[in-house]
């Protein structure tokens, strides 16, 4: 499913769940 920029809250959260599954991958954390 492509990511579409439409909505500005949905981007919001898309873009902190990104950095946290960076973050925990960065800490050897399971990507949950």
């Amino acid at each position: 499913m492509p990511f579409v920029d439409t909505d500005p809250e949905f981007t919001r959260n898309h873009a902190d769940f990104v950095d946290e599954t960076l973050r925990n991958a960065s800490l050897g954390a399971p990507a949950a």
